[in-house]
Parts: structure tokens; C-alpha cells; sequence
């Protein structure tokens, strides 16, 4: 399996490779509240989980967990829209977002619920519409 990076990237946004939401030339980065509402939720792991929020600290129960979110979402084909009405935590010291530098590169980053209290999933949204997966902290321990 590769790693996926800015080289072995499709070159160009196509609606039959990467999403159905491609409209009249924008940049699906830079999506309306329309295309939201269109736009399937999909999560990439494109770089290596922060430590000590990786895989390798989860416990069975934090997997379990996990997977609910995945199942959730993903699994039910929601749109970025209603996955962020659902699961966005948004009482934060900084709100809903922050703006963080991971891997080199300044990104807005969001964190999600799974409608459990304790657990968390940090990432940010690639140029693909991608919920990039930065962290997974399934007991709340990372001050957002």
C-alpha cells in the first residue's frame, strides 16, 4: 500500500473519481453551505497519527469507539453538513475550529464526537474534501 501525498494525487478534481459535488468550475475546497449538504463525509489517514494519539495507545473499547464513528458517518453516507450538525464539538476553548500547523502546513482543524462524551477525532479537511485524521483520542486527553 502507498502513502498518499501531494505527488500520487489525482492532478485534477474529477466528479467520477473523488466526489459527484464538483459545480460549475470551484474549487471543492472552498464549499457553499449548498455543496456541503451534497458532499459525502469521507475520512483519510494521509500522514501518521500524532502521539501519543495513534492506534497503538487504543484499547479494544477505544476501537470500539472508532468504529461507531465510522459506522455513524460514514457508513451512512452523510454529508459534510450533517455529519459536522451531528458530531462537530463546538465548546472548545477556540470553538469549532483552531488553527494548528501539523506536518508543516498551517491547517484549520475540527474535532468530532461520536455522541459519546469522552471520545474525540481531530483532523482537517484536505483540498479533496478528505476529513484528514490527525488525532484520535478516545478519552478527551488533548487540550483543543
Amino acid at each position: 500500500m502507498r502513502k498518499l501525498t501531494k505527488k500520487n494525487h489525482a492532478r485534477e478534481k474529477t466528479s467520477k473519481v473523488l466526489t459527484s459535488a464538483v459545480s460549475k468550475g470551484k474549487a471543492i475546497s472552498k464549499l457553499t453551505s449548498d455543496e456541503r449538504s451534497s458532499v459525502k463525509f469521507k475520512i483519510a489517514l494521509t500522514e501518521t497519527l500524532q502521539n501519543p494519539y495513534t492506534f497503538r495507545k487504543m484499547k479494544p473499547a477505544d476501537i470500539k469507539e472508532f468504529s461507531s464513528f465510522l459506522s455513524k458517518t460514514v457508513g451512512r453516507n452523510l454529508s459534510i453538513s450533517k455529519v459536522e450538525q451531528l458530531y462537530l464539538r463546538t465548546d472548545g476553548p477556540n470553538g469549532a475550529k483552531n488553527k494548528e500547523t501539523i506536518h508543516d502546513a498551517e491547517r484549520i482543524t475540527m474535532h468530532f464526537d461520536n455522541g459519546s462524551r469522552d471520545f474525540r477525532i481531530h483532523g482537517y479537511y484536505d483540498d479533496f474534501d478528505y476529513f484528514c485524521v490527525c488525532r484520535i483520542d478516545p478519552h478527551h486527553e488533548y487540550a483543543f
